[in-house]
């Protein structure tokens, strides 16, 4: 017997991508939970949420990566 488990954010790693973001005034968090919620899932801030709410500042381009890889590099941003 075999038994494969997968968690909802396998969800996010399967398709990729290219796609940007060229509003500067758009916040990290606005940007992550758009990615999250076309992707069919939602992302919990905890504790660090004040840190999601400033502005990109700069255009974000996403080339080639699944949305997990994308919401990673959007949130060591921020880390």
């Amino acid at each position: 017997m075999e038994i494969i488990a997968l968690g909802n954010t396998s969800n996010l790693d399967t398709k990729r991508e290219s796609r940007s973001c060229q509003d500067i005034n758009t916040t990290y968090r606005a940007l992550m939970d758009e990615v999250a919620t076309v992707n069919g899932a939602c992302i919990t801030y905890g504790m660090k949420e004040k840190e999601y709410v400033s502005p990109l500042g700069e255009i974000s381009i996403r080339y080639k990566e699944t949305a997990w890889e994308y919401l990673k590099r959007l949130a060591s941003h921020k880390n």
